[in-house]
């Protein structure tokens, strides 16, 4: 049964540390939306409806990674009082490297196909320079249209100490 939560979002792009607030939610109750290929696809082709988004969001109170810091815009206007955490890295080049291993791990046909998607590149080691300015216009980005908005977003850099006792206080748990 899902617990009564606010919905708590994070617009981090993948490798600032989205996995360990995954973890910490969980660790706090609260049921994290899967990773679902389906979703990702449907959202990637902009196959998808504000219903769409609403169905997927009503069983979970927490989501993280793709496709919802693409969605942020939405969320934003579906969701104004939610909470939002936009997580960031220490600076751009600690994220590209992180990126740039995570792929030397794990780079299937599908995870550069949504990288082209998302990013606009795919080639991480080529396109260093690109995958940077992409990192650093999209956190400006959501900072900017959250403050237009009105939206409360929390920024959080677990290399900088952000930690639970940063997120019992965005949560209101203190």
């Amino acid at each position: 049964m899902l617990q009564e939560k606010t919905k708590v979002f994070c617009l981090g792009l993948p490798k600032t540390g989205t996995t360990s607030l995954n973890k910490a939610l969980t660790i706090l109750g609260y049921e994290m939306c899967p990773y679902d290929i389906e979703w990702i696809n449907q959202v990637s082709k902009n196959n998808y409806t504000t219903k769409d988004i609403v169905a997927k969001i009503n069983n979970y109170n927490s989501f993280e990674d793709w496709p919802w810091p693409i969605l942020a815009d939405k969320l934003f206007e579906i969701y104004p009082k939610s909470t939002y955490i936009l997580t960031v890295r220490k600076d751009s080049e600690i994220w590209f490297d992180s990126l740039r291993k995570h792929t030397q791990r794990s780079d299937s046909e599908n995870s550069k196909r949504l990288r082209n998607i998302f990013y606009g590149y795919s080639d991480v080691i080529n396109d260093r320079m690109n995958f940077i300015e992409f990192y650093e216009n999209f956190n400006k980005k959501v900072m900017s249209t959250a403050e237009k908005t009105g939206i409360s977003l929390h920024v959080m850099c677990l290399e900088n100490g952000d930690s639970w006792e940063r997120l019992s206080e965005i949560l209101n748990l203190n």
